[in-house]
This record gives structure tokens, C-alpha cells and sequence, in this order.
């Protein structure tokens, strides 16, 4: 398996099955990101498609010594930013909350027994009542599993202010919770 830098520069020279190879990467980490956004897997779908576009167009100018997945998870969060605007905003945030059940771990919600169901109903408000920045920042570090220097790429900010975005964010998640409590 070639490294990611080995993949852009043989993308860069024309390779389009160095391309295939990045998709097949990352398309499922994209996807799952991007479903956390949007409203359903349509949408992300469209999402990811429209992510890996402004990532074959922009590899020309893709720094070497930057990390891939931070760059190609730069580009989903703003494309789903922009899908959300698309789409009149925040008319869409409150329609996301049931796809964000794809990001949830555990398995088909058919497996789920009634308590673990309403847990993660009462999640998928709380998160959706997370503005973009900070549910992005909680999807990266507890969903996909990203570290702070990643999360920080992703958000284009410092360590500390992404350690300050998932404190808050999980606080705001207790609150939230213990309020439908």
C-alpha cells in the first residue's frame, strides 16, 4: 500500500488509479463526517462526491508535508458548511439529527433495545444543537477517533483552542442531556 504522499504525487502525475486508491481511503471517514451534517445519506453522498472533486482539483496546490486526512476533512467540513447554507442553514440542522444515528457506534438501531434507543435519540439532539464548529470538533475526536493536532488541522486553529471547542462542546452535551433527563 502506498503512503498518502506517494499517492498525491502519482495523482499529481496523471495516475488516475492512485485516485481510486486515495478515494477508497478516505471516502468512508468523508462520508461518515459529512452524514453529520447533512440531513440523509443522500445528501452525504452528494457531500462526499462533491469533497473528493475539490480534492482532485486541488492537489496541485496540496502541500507535501501536510497530513492528507486533516486536508481532505478541511474540505468535507466545509463543503457540508455550505450544503447547510445551501439549503436556507439551519432549516436543515434540525432535519440532520436522524442521519446523525449512521455515526452513532453500536451497530443497526434495530439491535438496540428501547433504553439505548432513547439514549441516542437524546444524543442526537444534544448534538444537534451544537453549533457546526464545535459538533464537527466532537464527530473528529469521539466519533472518529482523530487527536487534538489533527482536530486543530481540521479546524484551523491552535491545540488549545480545539481543547477549549471539546470541552465546551461536552459540556453543553451534559447540559443538554440532563435537561431531557
Amino acid at each position: 500500500m502506498r503512503s498518502d504522499n506517494e499517492l498525491v504525487d502519482a495523482i499529481r502525475g496523471g495516475d488516475l488509479e492512485a485516485f481510486d486508491e486515495l478515494m477508497r481511503r478516505y471516502e468512508r471517514l468523508v462520508y461518515r463526517v459529512a452524514v453529520s451534517f447533512v440531513s440523509t445519506p443522500e445528501n452525504a453522498f452528494d457531500v462526499t462526491q462533491t469533497v473528493f472533486l475539490k480534492a482532485y482539483r486541488g492537489l496541485a496546490g496540496f502541500r507535501s508535508e501536510a497530513n492528507l486526512k486533516t486536508w481532505l476533512l478541511r474540505i468535507t467540513h466545509n463543503e457540508a458548511v455550505n450544503w447547510l447554507r445551501s439549503v436556507s442553514g439551519r432549516e436543515a440542522g434540525h432535519e440532520q439529527i436522524e442521519a446523525f444515528a449512521d455515526v452513532l457506534p453500536g451497530g443497526d438501531s434495530q439491535e438496540f433495545n428501547l433504553l439505548a434507543r432513547e439514549r441516542n435519540a437524546a444524543l442526537e439532539r444534544a448534538m444537534g444543537r451544537l453549533n457546526e464548529r464545535y459538533r464537527l470538533a466532537v464527530v473528529l475526536r469521539y466519533f472518529q477517533g482523530l487527536n487534538i493536532a489533527e482536530i486543530s488541522a481540521v479546524l484551523g486553529c491552535s491545540e488549545g483552542v480545539t481543547k477549549n471547542i471539546l470541552f465546551r462542546s461536552v459540556k453543553s452535551l451534559r447540559e443538554s442531556l440532563a435537561a431531557m433527563a
